[in-house]
């Protein structure tokens, strides 16, 4: 049964992180983690100082807990991360229904002008103003709409599907959207969009220094170069730097900062792409806009040339397919913007993929 209600991007969000089977695993993982670092906190406080005489009495008293206590954190933000890339993904299937519901209206739209055409066509082939030729021309261009209805209307009915799964709802349970993209006719909506994603208006190194201590990689290596180092703290002071648990603790913490260093590494890396990725799926929105009011001038043409006598059929559909490809391009190249913008706030937040 079909739902009421339009369904909105925030309550598409919800409903998939209260289903999500990733969301009940790190969930899970989390308790399991909490129920550890309960029982490491709990042994070593059953460990008295003076009785901690042997390393691996050390170990249970001064390092286990903390090492818990950071994989209980771990856990913790592992969670947050899941439920962004759940929320990232269900943004994305969103999108897609509603590309594919622009899709569809763009071909019945093309559709109604074919028929038009057609029949201004065999208007002026009875009028004898026109060969049977053109005629022919304006059926194959009603067929040729028609069946970019079938096919838009299919991919409408397979994205929903996808929604559906993505936010678990049954796959017939249909429900219209409510929020837009940015190929709506809210111009202060594209014009606030774009705004954000230029170069003047960003500050990429803040949002770079934002967001490393936020990624769950940055975080868990600069964590580990920690726990390394206690580590090594406590063998150098349990044995004597020759031996073999002393050196490879060193060693530990060496790996460990080099680590560290790569991780932040490519944390910037993927923030700066995703910028670039942005910008550039900005500057395609842009560019196919004006794509698609040449080619709506060319169909507006090649009509008044057709009525008049002085152009023919063929050049209407052929007018018309450049119309219907930069229309789709341009819609393409909107919800390509919005997705990019979804996966900037995702990246800028601590994501990561």
């Amino acid at each position: 049964m079909a739902g009421t209600e339009p369904l909105s991007l925030d309550e598409a969000v919800r409903l998939a992180v209260d289903s999500s089977p990733e969301m009940e695993l790190a969930r899970l993982r989390l308790a399991q983690a909490d129920l550890a670092f309960d029982q490491a906190d709990n042994i070593a406080g059953s460990i008295k100082e003076k009785d901690a005489t042997t390393w691996d009495l050390r170990l249970a008293r001064e390092y286990n807990p903390v090492a818990a206590r950071n994989a209980l954190e771990y856990a913790e933000k592992d969670l947050l991360l899941v439920e962004r890339r759940v929320r990232l993904s269900v943004s994305g299937a969103y999108y897609e229904a509603l590309k594919a519901e622009s899709m569809l209206s763009a071909a019945r739209a093309g559709r109604e002008r074919a028929e038009k055409h057609l029949e201004r066509a065999r208007l002026l082939y009875e009028a004898g103003k026109v060969a049977r030729v053109d005629v022919l021309a304006a059926e194959t261009g009603v067929a040729a709409a028609r069946t970019g209805v079938v096919s838009a209307d299919k991919a409408v009915r397979m994205a929903h599907m996808a929604l559906n799964r993505a936010i678990g709802l049954a796959p017939g349970d249909r429900r219209s959207l409510s929020s837009r993209g940015p190929d709506t006719d809210d111009s202060a909506s594209r014009t606030s969009l774009r705004s954000t994603v230029t170069s003047d208006a960003v500050d990429i190194g803040g949002l770079v220094a934002a967001a490393l201590p936020e990624r769950l990689d940055v975080s868990t290596a600069s964590v580990a170069a920690e726990q390394a180092r206690l580590y090594l703290e406590m063998a150098s002071g349990f044995y004597t730097a020759n031996v073999w648990t002393v050196r490879q603790a060193a060693i530990s913490v060496q790996s460990a900062d080099i680590a560290l260093k790569q991780a932040k590494s490519r944390a910037e890396l993927e923030i700066r792409l995703s910028h670039l990725s942005l910008l550039g799926a900005a500057e395609r929105y842009d560019m196919t806009a004006g794509t698609v009011e040449n080619a709506a001038e060319g169909v507006r043409i090649s009509g008044i040339r057709h009525d008049a006598g002085a152009g023919t059929a063929f050049e209407c559909v052929a007018a018309e397919a450049v119309y219907r490809q930069a229309q789709a391009e341009h819609i393409q190249a909107g919800y390509d913007f919005s997705l990019a913008v979804a996966r900037f706030d995702f990246i800028r937040e601590g994501g990561q993929f």
